[in-house]
């Protein structure tokens, strides 16, 4: 087993160097065991707040270039995340790189843990795109660095409910100020996936009286969707042409891009994937089509409050979880007013409330040091 700094510090003048100074990061370490074939990225953004967080994806990258571009973006995306949802951990990512159409193998995840359990706490995992419960079984065995999984007799919601919640109490609270409506009736929402999250919005939604278009590359689940929801069921390229009132994009992230921008019919953006925007240019063009979009780092807060909320020396409070939850709205709010005020995305404006936390943080810590 080798696990060993890819990238560390921002003192080294090289191209992968500069890049983690550019976006903050503090290392990536490269991990590949020998036995069962394991190879991923563990990046560690900013530690501010306290340990680095963030979910393990297994994916089939093309390259080794475009895993370290994702752990990158996905890592920096928590940090963001823990800040503006008032959570004390930093911004962390793992990313396993898969063999196209391979299953998950318990040796590799089981290996991945031993490399998180060297971080000593420093480094906690949860659940991602390829990583599901049993996956996240594996990786426990042999680290205790692991949420998202409830203890012995606990009685946890499911981490992708408590992220839909997040996301329609957002959506709501967005939709009073851009069209002053504070229920879901009538509203047409187009979703853009359906998977855990995805699925259980549409749920959600339909149960508020919401009317569903929905796109989804399985089509077993547009058919659930349709014969259970009544949603309307569109190709996967039309989702972004759709008329609605709220796109919500809720499978993988980058499509909210320069083509996709200018296809978009809605009022509002509101979803749960991570990572919406293609480039940071792409905020300003939904700002100057006078689109609403509210950062996924800031709306889909609900999974990442609810998983470390397992590291709560007082133990796992689902009511405690909730009420974080339902705060969410009062954030959108604020970066509303903060967009409206100076004229600016909504974007910038949730960064602006991440990063002033994060500087306070960093004074504090001057201070005492």
């Amino acid at each position: 087993m080798i696990a060993c700094p890819l990238i560390c510090g921002s003192n080294v003048k090289t191209p992968y160097f500069d890049r983690l100074q550019r976006r903050g990061h503090e290392a990536v370490y490269f991990c590949r065991d020998r036995g069962s074939g394991l190879r991923a990225l563990i990046a560690f953004h900013d530690t501010t707040l306290g340990p680095a967080a963030g979910g393990t994806r297994r994916w089939a990258y093309a390259d080794e270039e475009e895993a370290l571009q994702d752990v990158l973006r996905l890592s920096e995306g928590m940090t963001l995340k823990c800040s503006a949802a008032g959570l004390n951990n930093g911004g962390g990512k793992i990313v396993m790189l898969a063999e196209p159409g391979a299953a998950p193998r318990r040796e590799q995840y089981r290996a991945l843990g031993r490399f998180i359990d060297r971080f000593q706490g420093h480094f906690v995992t949860g659940e991602d795109v390829g990583t599901g419960d049993e996956q996240l079984r594996w990786i426990s065995q042999t680290t205790r660095w692991v949420v998202g999984l409830p203890a012995a007799g606990m009685d946890k919601p499911e981490t992708s409910a408590q992220t839909a919640l997040g996301v329609r109490l957002g959506m709501k609270a967005c939709l009073r100020r851009v069209v002053g409506k504070d229920d879901l009736e009538g509203v047409r929402v187009a979703v853009q996936g359906l998977g855990h999250v995805g699925m259980k919005l549409a749920r959600a939604l339909a149960r508020e009286g919401a009317r569903l278009v929905v796109s989804e590359v399985d089509p077993g689940k547009a058919q659930e969707a349709a014969g259970q929801l009544g949603a309307e069921v569109i190709e996967p390229q039309e989702i972004y042409r759709t008329d609605c009132d709220v796109f919500a994009p809720c499978a993988l992230g980058g499509v909210l891009n320069s083509r996709t921008v200018e296809s978009l019919r809605c009022r509002v953006v509101a979803g749960s994937a991570n990572n919406q925007l293609g480039q940071d240019g792409d905020a300003e063009r939904l700002h100057e089509r006078q689109i609403a979009y509210l950062p996924d780092f800031v709306i889909n807060a609900g999974g990442a409050i609810d998983n470390l909320a397992m590291l709560d020396p007082q133990g796992y409070d689902a009511d405690r979880v909730e009420e974080q939850i339902r705060k969410i709205p009062d954030r959108i709010e604020r970066l509303l007013d903060i967009s409206l005020e100076h004229g600016i995305s909504t974007q910038k404006a949730a960064l602006h409330m991440a990063r002033e936390r994060l500087e306070t943080a960093r004074q504090a810590r001057k201070e005492t040091s």
